[in-house]
């Protein structure tokens, strides 16, 4: 009896003792999880998110002393949109997709000065630095880049207007409480050409693709015998013009340049070639190379070209004979 209360004693102490080692990994393991020090992310910005919005969310995530403003409102705005449904409560559109099951949006609410054209086109855009996470702490560092470009005969007013602003930043889906977002300016001087040719490329002619009432602006440039062409900078747009694309465009990077040029050739493998690309405080300049029949008189075409993203008032196109 002696060596069987013994043995059952033992038995007792070595469950105790392995339940106590289980407790203890978990115990350690929930302190990693959140405790797992600074690690780098990979965030795309959106930084005209507000046009995207619905009037309605906008308004609830005013600003302190943005245009319009009433009453007793924060300097900055969090939100964490972790599910598909809150995002589309949020917004009537998105110039990039989302995918919920991999990815959150955190958007950033805040007031800046900004000085912005009489058609509401802005001076100036944001670009992500550097993005990483502490614990349940996202910090991320953008430029703001002021580009200080004017239409020809157009002056900079004496002040700006306090305007509201909302940077959406896409991430990787993690659990994230806080953002700390830095924001340097910079004059935007960057000469362009040689990376220009290197980045962009023809994407192909969508002739029979164009909606209705673009093809009806274009025909009538093309009896000019000029080249008719116009930048894409959103899905919403690229949904105006065309009836139907078949490359996806993340226009968070890039921009497509659709052109209209009445040729006489009818070769339906024909693309124009990109010789030369010159961008200089907001004016974008481009040589093509087409055949020697392409002056006008003949088939109106539609080309389409994929280039980085660039705040561009005014788009020239060149032809050189190939």
């Amino acid at each position: 009896m002696r060596g069987t209360n013994c043995s059952s004693g033992g038995v007792v102490r070595k469950i105790a003792v392995c339940i106590f080692c289980v407790l203890l990994i978990g115990i350690v393991f929930t302190a990693c999880e959140s405790d797992d020090g600074y690690s780098s992310v990979e965030a795309v910005v959106v930084d005209d998110a507000l046009l995207w919005m619905q009037e309605e969310f906008k308004a609830e995530n005013t600003t302190k002393n943005a245009l319009g403003s009433q009453g007793n409102r924060p300097e900055e705005i969090i939100r964490i949109v972790k599910h598909s449904e809150e995002f589309e409560s949020a917004f009537e559109e998105f110039p990039i997709g989302i995918d919920f099951e991999e990815q959150i949006l955190v958007l950033y609410f805040f007031t800046a000065d900004n000085i912005f054209d009489d058609d509401g086109n802005r001076r100036y855009f944001y670009e992500v630095v550097d993005a990483e996470r502490n614990g349940n702490v996202l910090t991320v560092e953008v430029d703001k880049h002021k580009t200080a470009l004017l239409k020809p005969g157009e002056t900079l007013p004496d002040a700006s207007v306090p305007a509201q602003e909302c940077l959406a930043f896409v991430i990787p889906r993690m659990n994230i409480d806080r953002l700390k977002v830095k924001i340097n300016y910079k004059d935007y001087y960057k000469t362009w050409q040689n990376e220009l040719i290197a980045e962009s490329e023809i994407v192909g002619e969508y002739t029979g693709a164009a909606t209705e009432a673009f093809a009806n602006v274009a025909a009538k440039e093309a009896e000019t015998g000029t080249i008719y062409s116009e930048k894409i900078t959103s899905k919403a747009r690229l949904d105006a013009v065309f009836t139907q694309f078949d490359k996806a465009i993340d226009f968070s990077q890039n921009m497509l340049v659709v052109f209209c040029m009445s040729m006489k050739s009818d070769a339906r493998d024909f693309l124009p070639d990109i010789s030369d690309i010159r961008y200089e405080k907001g004016v974008l300049d481009i040589v093509i190379g087409t055949p020697e029949d392409a002056d006008g008189g003949g088939k109106m075409r539609i080309f389409v070209m994929e280039l980085p993203q660039l705040p561009v008032y005014e788009i020239n196109f060149n032809m050189l004979d190939m």
